[in-house]
């Protein structure tokens, strides 16, 4: 047995090895293989990287800045005015506003081309198409788009919290006005918050490659993650490997910095948190009719339209035809699933769900070692980090740790499923087990039952349907993965998203969105459930 955060805990030290040399070969290694191949390309390495790439590490700090000021104007303060008092259809209105974080970016990406593209709907109906979609308006925009959520739910978190509120009310009852208490009350104590959402929203947007991909590729315009794929998949020398090595390091150098700034946000708690609050219900005023108004406009614009696009230029039977029902067919779907795009699908479907059964397993048992101990911290640590850094650096260090005996092969893209995604599995099952579970399980040990039985008369009940949750976030996170996957497959080993990438970049319109229509379909099928058991698992105050 070995000793966890709050007693004496039987969970046989067997277990607990497995998942600290798991820990160490999935996550410490290829971490650390990638710093150290870094660092031994001496300074002419570090040199060539950068001046190769100055334009592409540039490009993706101001872009992610421009992103996540966007994204934190419009999530936080969608928020506030949401969150902070009853609101007919509020529940609606959050669910279309987290609609960017259940769809894949790049296909978000190819979406707003089939919109407000040139010949894009938009443009067949009114005559009105885009400019700047290709290139760096185009990435900053989508980037915001898709980081919206992220501070939203950092903002609506702290908003659900009961001290917003009693010190709103009282600041109000001593006669300060509305515009007064949001300075004085409401933006000090969201501070932390919004920190945490910008540095989330910062990240994904640094670490995005999908979005770069679709719509600034084609106008030339290189991000760092982008980079990386060119020089890994359209280069065959040693210094463009090298240089590869160099800018995922130091992407993901830059993402660990701003890990220290987000702590331990649950995007899972703050849903739960955010519907909790209030009843969604609440009387009609003229400023909740206008805030109804711009949330479903900004819905709308950003998710639903984009959404109608991909599905018309599916189902209709030739580019470039108008989306009338007289020409709809389902020859695109028959014919993306009778390719590889069928074929594909079923792979991605079964390593998302070999990685979420894998992860959900390592998550119990890194739970239950807890954080007591030293050895038991490192090991939280070193589960969160591969979640933390892109997962084009994630790639890169996989390739240096296992090409030489994986390279080719579905195991690679297994093994960095399950390294990128165990935080995500980890989270809600220790989140749970500390609430409840720990003490249950030590009582059942008193009690004179033996490990296995101690857990499932324990501990199991109480973290259920936290491990249900963390399943089904796995499974709809990996099964529309793209940055690892890009960077690791072969022609026999391509996953949906890759197969809807090059697709798309191959110019085959119509195939790509109804790949993107079927991709999206199951990924909102699987949400789902996922979201009615986040809003569960955590017991209502």
């Amino acid at each position: 047995m070995i000793r966890g955060a709050n007693g004496q805990i039987g969970l046989p030290a067997p277990a607990a090895a497995v998942v600290y040399v798991l820990a160490g070969v999935l996550v410490v290694y290829p971490v650390g293989r990638l710093l150290w191949e870094a660092l031994a390309t001496g300074e002419d390495g570090l040199r060539r990287a950068l001046e190769g790439s100055g334009a592409a590490i540039v490009h993706t700090v101001l872009v992610s800045l421009l992103a996540t000021s966007l994204a934190l104007l419009i999530g936080a303060g969608f928020a506030v005015g949401i969150e902070r008092g009853p609101l007919p259809g509020r529940g609606w209105l959050r669910l279309g506003l987290l609609l960017p974080i259940l769809i894949p970016p790049f296909i978000g990406a190819f979406g707003w081309t089939q919109a407000y593209g040139r010949a894009g709907l938009i443009d067949k109906i009114a005559g009105l198409w885009w400019p700047g979609l290709f290139g760096v308006a185009g990435v900053s925009v989508l980037l915001a788009v898709h980081a919206v959520p992220l501070t939203y739910l950092a903002a609506a978190g702290a908003l659900a919290g009961r001290n917003v509120e009693e010190l709103e009310r009282a600041a109000r009852v001593s006669g300060a006005g509305p515009f007064a208490v949001m300075r004085s009350v409401t933006l000090p104590l969201l501070r932390p918050a919004l920190a945490a959402g910008a540095a989330l929203a910062f990240i994904a947007s640094a670490s995005d490659f999908g979005i770069p991909a679709v719509v600034g590729l084609p106008a030339r315009f290189s991000m760092v993650t982008t980079e990386i794929y060119q020089r890994l998949s359209f280069s065959a020398n040693q210094t463009s490997f090298a240089a590869a090595v160099v800018l995922a390091a130091l992407l993901a150098l830059l993402a660990s910095l701003f890990l220290i700034l987000i702590g331990r946000f649950d995007v899972g708690a703050a849903v739960a948190a955010a519907g909790r609050r209030q009843p969604a219900g609440g009387r009609w005023t003229l400023g909740g009719a206008v805030l109804l108004a711009a949330g479903w406009l900004w819905v709308g614009l950003t998710s639903l339209l984009p959404l109608a696009a991909l599905i018309l230029v599916a189902v209709t039977r030739a580019y470039g035809l108008l989306p009338t029902p007289a020409n709809w067919s389902v020859t695109h779907f028959e014919a993306a699933i009778s390719r590889n795009g069928g074929e594909a699908l079923l792979r991605s479907g079964g390593l998302a769900a070999l990685a979420a059964t894998a992860i959900v397993l390592l998550g119990i048992v890194a739970a239950l070692i807890g954080r007591g101990s030293r050895a038991g911290r490192l090991l939280e640590g070193a589960i969160a980090l591969p979640y933390a850094i892109p997962g084009s650096a994630l790639a890169v260090a996989v390739i240096l740790a296992f090409s030489r005996w994986l390279y080719g092969s579905l195991l690679i893209i297994l093994l960095a499923y399950v390294a990128r995604f165990w935080a995500l599995g980890h989270r809600p099952i220790a989140g749970a087990l500390a609430q409840t579970g720990r003490e249950l399980l030590q009582a059942a040990q008193v009690a004179g039952a033996g490990p296995l039985r101690s857990f499932m008369t324990g501990a199991w009940p109480a973290i259920a349907p936290a491990s249900a949750f963390a399943w089904l976030l796995v499974f709809l996170t990996a099964l529309h993965e793209l940055t690892v996957s890009s960077l690791l497959y072969t022609p026999v080993t391509q996953t949906v998203a890759v197969v809807v990438l090059n697709s798309e970049q191959e110019g085959d319109v119509a195939r790509t969105a109804a790949l993107a229509v079927v991709l999206t379909a199951l990924v909102l099928a699987a949400a789902v459930p996922a979201t009615w058991l986040a809003s569960r698992r955590r017991p209502s105050p």
